[in-house]
């Protein structure tokens, strides 16, 4: 007599597959940097090309600046601040009003975005803006006017971005809190609240409830009272 033995084949369990959300939230963060960075290439091209740099005198040892130069040796910082700031307080609006509804996540992917966006623009400025000074020193001639490298003077001048992203993420976020906060202080309604309440007199008949008072009898000198004038009792 035989038997029959059944086998269970394990059914292969299926591939998960990202949430709709994950895949919105990693599309918004990549949005963020691409804008970002986008920006900042736009600005590095600007800063290199308006940027008030400095010259030197070329003297037979070698150069020298005058004090009218001098005061430009710190333009370039103040261009790229300029530039930075602004750039990224307008995009850090946009974007995080586009993103308050992921919470605090949304602060830190909005300031660091502006972070790559800063580092963008400071890369490609000095790639095409930064010459080494000595070689054009010295193909130049006497007299000859030679600017300076560009470049930062303090790496403060990067941290312009970041802080304005900062700025502009604090600004709309206590607007929204500020929104919430009214929203919530108004009543829903006035709770036994009366139609017909008093009316502008507070008599009995302004329009409120009439309620039943004690009944009064007549005097003996009111109408209807002995005294009154009517019939007698006596007669």
């Amino acid at each position: 007599m035989s038997q029959t033995v059944g086998v269970s084949v394990p059914v292969p369990a299926p591939a998960t597959q990202p949430s709709p959300a994950g895949r919105s939230w990693g599309r918004a963060v990549a949005v963020t940097f691409a804008v970002f960075v986008i920006a900042g290439l736009a600005a590095g091209w600007a800063w290199q090309r308006y940027a008030p740099v400095a010259r030197y005198v070329v003297e037979e040892s070698g150069g020298s600046m005058n004090e009218e130069e001098m005061t430009r040796v710190f333009g370039p910082d103040g261009l790229f601040v300029s530039i930075g700031f602004l750039t990224a307080v307008v995009l850090a609006a946009a974007l995080f009003w586009w993103l308050r509804d992921n919470g605090p996540q949304a602060v830190a992917v909005v300031v660091l975005g502006s972070a790559a966006g800063s580092g963008t623009a400071w890369a490609l400025g000095m790639l095409l803006g930064h010459e080494p000074l000595d070689p054009r020193l010295a193909a130049a001639k006497p007299g000859d006017l030679v600017a300076a490298p560009l470049e930062l003077h303090g790496w403060s001048a990067v941290a312009s971005w970041p802080v304005g992203a900062a700025l502009a993420v604090a600004i709309i976020a206590a607007l929204g809190w500020r929104q919430e906060q009214v929203g919530h202080d108004q009543p829903d309604g006035a709770a036994g609240h009366d139609d017909h309440g008093p009316g502008p007199f507070g008599g009995q008949y302004a329009g409120g409830p009439q309620q039943a008072g004690p009944i009064q009898q007549a005097g003996p000198f009111e109408h209807g009272g002995p005294l009154a004038g009517g019939p007698s009792s006596d007669r």
